[in-house]
């Protein structure tokens, strides 16, 4: 692939010199230099692919947490930080734990959890690849559950007040 820059800004890409050449004959620019990275534009602007996987990750990251696994209990997963119906986390665990209360113990199937995409691949930074790839809670007994609610809790605090 070759890119032009103007400015250190990507202007233009295209798989040989000539395209590039022939693309950029109307148009100012510093250099011409091969390289080894992918671009795709973007809104109008060039990005490589590793920027955008940074991006898709920053994406993911604001809308979903992580909570660690605890064995024999939980396999860890990622949580979403406002689940369909909740205004957060927070009271849908709520919701949960007057659930686990009433029926001393949490039902299987209640959380919704998911897997971390991989952010350089475009068809796992969809809705549709995130709920194909979805995975529910097994049931907890109450004790188990206190252990699920303290890491969840503390996973929320220590990532959404970093």
């Amino acid at each position: 692939m070759f890119i032009a820059k103007n400015n250190g800004l990507i202007i233009q890409a295209k798989e040989t010199r000539e395209e590039l050449e022939q693309a950029l004959e109307f148009m100012v620019y510093d250099t011409i230099e091969e390289t080894n990275v992918n671009y795709k534009l973007v809104n109008g602007v060039y990005v490589s692919e590793v920027e955008q996987a940074e991006i898709k990750q920053k994406e993911f990251e604001n809308k979903f947490f992580y909570i660690p696994p605890i064995e024999n209990i939980f396999e860890g997963g990622y949580f979403r930080k406002q689940p369909k119906g909740y205004s957060s986390a927070v009271e849908s665990i709520s919701t949960a734990d007057s659930i686990c209360t009433k029926m001393n113990g949490l039902p299987s199937n209640t959380l919704t959890f998911y897997s971390k995409p991989n952010f350089t691949d475009e068809n796992q930074c969809t809705e549709e690849w995130l709920i194909a790839n979805q995975f529910k809670n097994k049931s907890m007994t109450l004790e188990q559950f206190a252990q699920f609610y303290i890491t969840f809790i503390t996973a929320w605090n220590t990532q959404e007040h970093q």
